[in-house]
């Protein structure tokens, strides 16, 4: 499963008709509360709206509070033509961002897995 998003309107924007975030969380305590250890991928990671460290924290504990037992953060990645795109729709949609080619578009190499725990994240 993937959960990128906790703002409702961004995840509407970046992936409409796919399910909100909400029912995302409710489906991973679901599936928590049946017994597995489900993995969530925070994919993707996106420059400007979604990757301040304090935007990752706060989702990361949500996602461990829904009952995540692996996180798997994924940054985004985006081929050249496609990227133009993207920061050209990133400039329309957010205002104040400042579009710059992050180090995140790059492909990672190593992600880390973070174990969640029931008493937070980490």
């Amino acid at each position: 499963m993937s959960i990128a998003f906790l703002d409702g309107e961004l995840q509407r924007s970046l992936e409409p008709g796919a399910p909100s975030t909400v029912a995302r969380l409710i489906t991973l305590r679901a599936m928590r509360d049946a017994g597995l250890t489900p993995t969530v991928f925070v994919a993707p990671i996106l420059p400007e709206p979604t990757d301040s460290t304090e935007q990752i924290d706060v989702l990361i504990g949500a996602l461990a509070d829904a009952g995540a037992g692996n996180i798997l953060p994924t940054p985004l990645y985006l081929m050249r033509g496609v990227r133009d795109l993207f920061f050209a729709w990133l400039a329309a949609s957010i205002p104040n961002s400042s579009p710059r080619t992050p180090t995140a578009t790059r492909t990672a190499r190593a992600r880390p897995v973070i174990t969640a725990t029931s008493s937070g994240h980490g």
